[in-house]
């Protein structure tokens, strides 16, 4: 069976991709079977060549339906604040410069800039002058050296690390020296998320991590757990670094010291809704090839560990379900997020590479089966410090998780590296 446009890949709607896909997907698998159907020794063979010529093929429709899908987003700020010759052209050139919209209606291209000088006094679109954080700017081009725009009020550093007016990047040769180029710029540490949350435990280890009905736990304990758990995973279960776990639990205090062990030990939670059912989790299953599925055992009148044992047994990838709740019948979410059972501190496995990928998200499945969003150690220690920043989050702050802990948002209150020195509580709603 070959899976043929949407069933195998998509795009932003927006672009008319899905029915070009399929087409262009059903003439290549033609052209790669024929000649060879009566010989079925050749047809994997064809089919592996049928899907490396499309792969490269749909990567180019995914990239340029980037920038419609950000224009569709923001799609209300176009609309109410552009009168309708430059919302047109707005709308337009989302996806096509203004080379490509001249060879196919070049009156139209110049009516948008007579439209524009028009409104601006006669300046050129480039020559129109502008405000720039809050300094008038003659015209929009901005010479730029090593260290500052200078804009005509004057110069507006740029630091070599994260600052408060802007941030000169040197773009890499290749892609191989991206990692560099973040680091360099300082949004990248090359620390695991488990590692900066074990040294804000080991600076404060009695302030209070997060509060769960009437279980508080604090750093110091959320630490031995969570390391308990990832010796418990790897050494009771079998998982190995880069594996992965489906997570479909409530926000309750397990979610949080089950994921932070996955962290420590470099297993992949993939965050499912509580809301998904089989269809949903068969499919996340499936596509991450997770190794274990973690429920609570009932929650709002449905049998989530039914539910799992069905997934166990259809499954060829799945081993362990967990199950945080009463009369687990599978492995007891609860008891292995409980602290070491001797004084001695349980071994932890050797930490992740900060460039693996440390949690799956879901993108939001508007147009069927969510999709997986890889997120790396570097990458989201770096959203959790700059997303606490913005938000004001320092030592006192207490968070209430009132959305579902596997979202993003919550997960950057919650569990998220705090900048140095502070530890912001949490809350499971």
């Amino acid at each position: 069976m070959a899976l043929l446009g949407d069933a195998a890949h998509t795009a932003h709607f927006s672009v008319g991709s899905g029915t070009k896909m399929a087409m262009e997907d059903a003439i290549a698998l033609v052209a790669a079977l024929d000649g060879v159907r009566t010989d079925p020794a050749a047809i994997d063979e064809a089919l592996a060549v049928y899907e490396a010529e499309r792969a490269g093929q749909v990567a180019r429709i995914q990239d340029a339906a980037r920038p419609s899908l950000s224009w569709w987003e923001h799609f209300g700020r176009s609309y109410l604040n552009l009168p309708p010759w430059q919302f047109a052209f707005h709308f337009f050139s989302r996806s096509l410069p203004e080379s490509k919209l001249r060879q196919r209606d070049p009156a139209f291209v110049d009516a948008v800039h007579q439209a524009w000088r028009a409104a601006h006094g006669g300046a050129d679109p480039l020559r129109t002058p502008v405000t720039i954080a809050g300094m008038a700017q003659p015209d929009r081009v901005v010479p730029v050296d090593d260290h500052a725009a200078r804009l005509a009020a004057g110069p507006l550093p740029l630091r070599s690390g994260p600052g408060s007016w802007g941030l000169r990047v040197s773009a890499p040769d290749t892609e191989a020296g991206l990692d560099q180029a973040v680091a360099k710029a300082g949004w990248w540490r090359g620390q695991d998320l488990g590692a900066e949350i074990a040294a804000v435990a080991g600076a404060r280890p009695a302030a209070t991590a997060l509060v769960d009905g009437g279980a508080r736990i604090g750093y110091g304990s959320l630490l031995a757990r969570a390391d308990a758990m990832a010796s418990r995973l790897t050494g009771r279960l079998g998982l190995r670094r880069g594996d992965r776990i489906v997570v479909q639990l409530p926000n309750c205090w397990q979610f949080v010291v089950l994921t932070v062990g996955c962290l420590r030990a470099g297993i992949v939670p993939v965050m499912a809704l509580p809301a998904h059912r089989q269809h949903e989790l068969a499919y996340l299953c499936e596509h991450s090839q997770a190794r274990a599925l973690a429920v609570p055992a009932v929650l709002r009148g449905f049998d989530h560990q039914r539910m799992a044992a069905e997934l166990l047994a259809a499954s060829p990838t799945l081993e362990h379900v967990l199950v945080a709740g009463p009369d687990p019948r599978h492995q007891d979410l609860t008891a292995l997020c409980a602290e070491p059972d001797s004084g001695s501190a349980p071994p932890v496995p050797g930490p992740p590479d900060p460039r693996d990928v440390a949690v799956f998200l879901l993108s939001g499945g508007t147009t069927g089966l969510p999709k997986l969003i890889a997120r790396t150690h570097n990458d989201y220690s770096y959203n959790a410090r700059a997303s606490a920043r913005l938000c004001g989050l320092d030592e006192s702050t207490v968070y209430l998780a009132a959305l579902p802990a596997s979202h993003n948002f919550p997960r950057q209150r919650r569990r998220g590296p705090p900048p140095a020195g502070r530890q912001p509580g949490g809350r499971p709603g």
